[in-house]
C-alpha cells in the first residue's frame, strides 16, 4: 500500500474502538499493515452477526490513508462519537489489533477507546493520539501534537524538541515527558491530586487573569488555576493536563 500522490503532505489516521495500534516510522515509502482481529462472543450465532455488523474499512485519497473500525456501536450523524453497551447488551465484542509500518515523515491521528494500548516509534511527523482506557507510550518523536488518554499513562520520548504549541495530559494517570538537554518552551501545568517535577530549572510567569464580567464601576477577574514556567529561552506552548496523576519533565542526558 502507498500513497497516491507521494509529493503531498502525507497523513495516515486509524480510528479503533477496541484493540491497540502500533505505529512504527521508517525510512521507505510504502504502508505495511497487519491486523488481528478477534471476536469474543456468547454464541456461533452472536460471532456471526458480529462478523457482518463491525468492519474495518479503508479510506484512500491522494495524500490520506484511513483505517476505520466500523459498527453499531458509532453514531453515523457523528463518527467520532461511540456508544457501546458492552458484551450484555450485544452478547460479543470485536478487537481489532493494527500493527502499522509507515513512511517516517508522515502526519498520523490515532485512536482507540478500551482494551488496547497505543505505541508510536520513530514518526517524524505531527501527530493527534487519543485513548480512553488504555497507556499511550511514544519513542523517537520529531514532530508536536495533541496526546490524551483519560484512564491511562502517557510517555514521550522526543528524538527532537517540539518545534510548535503541544499538549500532552491524562485524567487518571502520570505524564512523562523525556526531552532533548537544550530545551526551549513554555509550560502550561494543569494538576489536582498530584505533583510537578522538573530535570530543567524553570523560572515562573505570571498567572493568567481574564475579566469574567464588567460592570459600571468594577471589574470581576477570573484566575487561571494553572501554574506558568518557562524553560531555557522559552519557546513552543506546551500545554500539560494531570488531572490526578504526577507530571514529569525529564531530560535524556
Amino acid at each position: 500500500m502507498h500513497f497516491k500522490n507521494p509529493g503531498a503532505e502525507k497523513t495516515i489516521i486509524v480510528d479503533n474502538v477496541f484493540g491497540s495500534v502500533n505505529v512504527t516510522g521508517y525510512d521507505g515509502d510504502e504502508i505495511y499493515l497487519s491486523v488481528r482481529k478477534k471476536i469474543a462472543a456468547r454464541s456461533e450465532n452472536k460471532i456471526e452477526i458480529a462478523g457482518e455488523k463491525v468492519k474495518l474499512d479503508i479510506t484512500e485519497e491522494d495524500d490520506m490513508i484511513e483505517f476505520f473500525v466500523d459498527g453499531p456501536f458509532r453514531h453515523h450523524h457523528n463518527r467520532d462519537s461511540v456508544s457501546w453497551f458492552g458484551y450484555r447488551g450485544t452478547g460479543y465484542v470485536v478487537y481489532f489489533d493494527f500493527e502499522l509500518k509507515i513512511p517516517r515523515e508522515t502526519r498520523i491521528e490515532v485512536k482507540t477507546v478500551n482494551d488496547g494500548d497505543i505505541t508510536i516509534k520513530n514518526v517524524a511527523g505531527d501527530y493527534i493520539i487519543n485513548n480512553v482506557n488504555g497507556n499511550i507510550n511514544m519513542e523517537k518523536i520529531s514532530g508536536s501534537g495533541d496526546v490524551y488518554t483519560v484512564n491511562g499513562s502517557v510517555l514521550i520520548d522526543f528524538k527532537k524538541n517540539p518545534r510548535a504549541d503541544c499538549r500532552f495530559g491524562s485524567l487518571n494517570g502520570e505524564v512523562k515527558l523525556y526531552f532533548m538537554p537544550k530545551l526551549d518552551a513554555d509550560f502550561q501545568l494543569k494538576t489536582f491530586n498530584g505533583a510537578f517535577f522538573s530535570d530543567f530549572q524553570v523560572s515562573y510567569l505570571p498567572t493568567n487573569a481574564k475579566i469574567s464580567s464588567e460592570g459600571k464601576h468594577k471589574k470581576t477577574y477570573k484566575i487561571d488555576k494553572t501554574t506558568n514556567v518557562r524553560i531555557g529561552n522559552g519557546g513552543p506552548a506546551i500545554d500539560l493536563d494531570g488531572f490526578n496523576g504526577d507530571m514529569y519533565i525529564l531530560s535524556k542526558e
